[in-house]
């Protein structure tokens, strides 16, 4: 039986690493976020739509959230519930936006702190945001999901 000299050792340690790090650059998209970047304040706009009046209810007006795998997205700073609308073909084949009944949409906007790249907005370092994309949001142990539909840097 052969015993594992300092080499072996060394060779193993430097494959783990290796893995690991490629790992990591496979999980974040190939995105690494320093801790020493400079964060910026983001606010970003989040649509649920099409939800009961009891579910829009729900949704708190602030505090913090957290996305569905526990990750920090930030604050909620304001909420507007509004009748959701849908596009409804009329008999001569046009269209017409409508009130649905008994349903809503709810634009939450969120601050948070941030990195800005060519990929989007990474949220707390962390989580890549971008408009259009869809987010899921933990909030007083509720889960829903929306569009993100604006995301701006302020001062």
């Amino acid at each position: 039986m052969k015993k594992f000299n300092i080499l072996d050792l060394f060779i193993v340690l430097f494959l783990v690493a290796l893995v690991s790090f490629l790992g990591i650059r496979f999980v974040s998209g190939g995105v690494i976020i320093n801790k020493s970047e400079n964060f910026d304040n983001v606010v970003y706009k989040v649509i649920v739509r099409n939800i009961r009046d009891f579910s829009a209810e729900a949704i708190p007006s602030s505090g913090e959230v957290n996305n569905d795998a526990g990750f920090r997205l930030g604050e909620i700073i304001d909420k507007k519930v509004t009748p959701a609308k849908i596009l409804l073909q009329t008999k001569d084949g046009s269209y017409d936006i409508v009130e649905r009944s008994g349903r809503f949409d709810v634009e939450i906007t969120l601050k948070s702190k941030g990195v800005q790249k060519d990929e989007g907005f990474f949220i707390e370092g962390k989580k890549n945001c971008v408009v259009g994309s869809e987010l899921y949001i933990e909030a007083d142990k509720i889960l829903f999901n929306g569009e993100i539909v604006k995301m701006d840097v302020i001062d």
